[in-house]
């Protein structure tokens, strides 16, 4: 039981970081964006 707790931590905790980064590579290029489109 323990052992099946501990596997699901480290699978979920790899897809969070990516959620994360991703989700912040998202918000970063849709600010660039509106900065551009600001500048033009």
């Amino acid at each position: 039981m323990f052992s099946i707790k501990l596997k699901g931590k480290i699978k979920e905790s790899p897809f969070n970081k990516r959620a994360l980064l991703f989700g912040e590579l998202s918000q970063i290029a849709y600010y660039t964006e509106t900065e551009v489109k600001k500048l033009a």
